[in-house]
């Protein structure tokens, strides 16, 4: 069984490594994030077994796949390929509606959320209203196909929560708060503009989307940061999680965050907060009509223990984007492996109009490929690291992962 499990690890950390690296084309936010879809989806489309097997090969054989790939299929076909090869590799899993009538013992509980009335309640808000507020043990939504629009908060004494949806393209959470929109006799400010906000420990989201529609501010609007969803619990894991929103789009408030195969789409500080966060084989999509930036982070201490990092992620969209600004005087975000595209501007790094951070913040990249990786007109206070500088950012380890991530495929109702 070690074997197996090894292996099974092998042949998905090789496959999204080719994922980052295979050349970027000139679509739509809509398009980018269909792509995307394809990769995390299951499929059942005809993919013949000879490519199959020759890229099963390879993978086992710790060989490149990606120039195979390249050659014999193009576009959809290389996604498909890719996701039966993944399909393969994972275990069997039974149907929902099996597993809750008998079929896998399982301590923890599972609460079937279904807008058609199929499942245990129609709204997520009810699910969480049903499990203790003081809850000590893991209690998984199962969130059916429909587009959720509610504002959702989990209380930081309600720990050990799962949301699992049907896909991003099918469950979808959604609101349109900005922090300029009325909350009694104050406004909402940005950390309540949440579509969804976690303040508990130990969370855990797959196969599913959070979403704020409200479209993309002027330049210097106020008011207008609209964050998709705020994680302010330690110990939160994400697979095939889509995070679409404009400005503000995925608060890392706090915490300490895994993120795997997330899609992560805005325009300005569209990762953000002060949160220990590693995303890993994630693709972030800039829809910027002018200038904008990925990341705004916001150590600072120099011994806060927080921030950012990247490892084998593709970067690319639309208009003019700053790697990072610095909100934090040792703000802190290093890009590893990864992909970035041509929107990225030559200095790669702003200072928020503080050029006294320039000598405290601590932003780098390692071996990062594509056009907007280039590092010679970067700005002189950014960092192209060597080997032992990026490897405490290169792995899990730099959330102490190994103490409580969860793998995916044990992940299930």
């Amino acid at each position: 069984m070690a074997g197996s499990s090894g292996t099974r690890r092998l042949c998905i950390a090789a496959l999204l490594l080719v994922c980052a690296v295979v050349a970027v084309s000139a679509l739509s936010a809509e398009e980018e994030y269909d792509e995307w879809l394809h990769y995390i989806s299951k499929t059942s489309d005809p993919v013949s077994d000879e490519t199959v097997n020759s890229l099963n090969a390879k993978i086992l054989n710790k060989q490149s796949i990606t120039s195979d790939i390249s050659s014999s299929l193009s576009g959809y076909d290389a996604w498909l390929a890719k996701q039966k090869v993944l399909a393969a590799s994972k275990p069997d899993v039974q149907p929902a509606e099996q597993r809750r009538h008998g079929g896998n013992s399982k301590t923890e509980e599972v609460i079937y959320v279904a807008k058609d009335g199929s499942g245990d309640f129609y709204t997520i808000a009810g699910a969480l209203a049903s499990i203790p507020v003081y809850n000590s043990a893991r209690k998984t939504l199962f969130i059916k196909e429909g587009v959720y629009e509610e504002k959702i908060v989990i209380p930081s004494s309600q720990k050990y929560i799962t949301f699992i949806g049907e896909g991003a393209d099918k469950t979808v959470i959604t609101g349109h708060a900005t922090a300029g929109d009325e909350y009694g006799d104050a406004l909402l400010k940005t950390y309540r503009s949440a579509t969804v906000g976690v303040n508990s420990d130990h969370f855990i989201a797959k196969n599913i989307r959070f979403e704020n529609t409200s479209p993309p501010p002027e330049p210097g609007a106020i008011g207008k940061q609209a964050v998709a969803f705020r994680i302010s619990g330690d110990k939160a894991a994400f697979y095939n999680v889509a995070f679409l929103g404009a400005q503000d789009t995925l608060y890392a408030h706090q915490g300490r965050h895994y993120f795997q195969n997330a899609y992560i789409q805005g325009s300005i500080d569209f990762v953000f907060g002060n949160g220990k966060s590693y995303f890993k084989d994630s693709h972030l999509h800039s829809i910027a009509d002018s200038f904008g930036s990925l990341t705004a982070q916001k150590r600072n201490e120099s011994d806060m223990n927080t921030g950012f990092s990247f490892v084998n992620c593709k970067i690319d969209g639309t208009g003019i984007i700053y790697l990072g600004r610095a909100w934090g005087n040792y703000s802190r975000v290093v890009y590893s492996w990864s992909y970035l595209n041509d929107m990225i501007i030559p200095e790669g790094w702003q200072d928020w109009g503080i050029p006294a951070r320039q000598g405290m913040v601590y932003y780098g990249q390692y071996e990062c490929s594509g056009p907007g990786a280039d590092t010679s007109k970067r700005v002189p206070w950014a960092k192209s690291l060597s080997y032992e500088d990026a490897k405490p950012f290169l792995t899990d380890s730099f959330v102490n992962g190994h103490t409580w991530i969860t793998p995916e495929d044990e992940i299930h109702p």
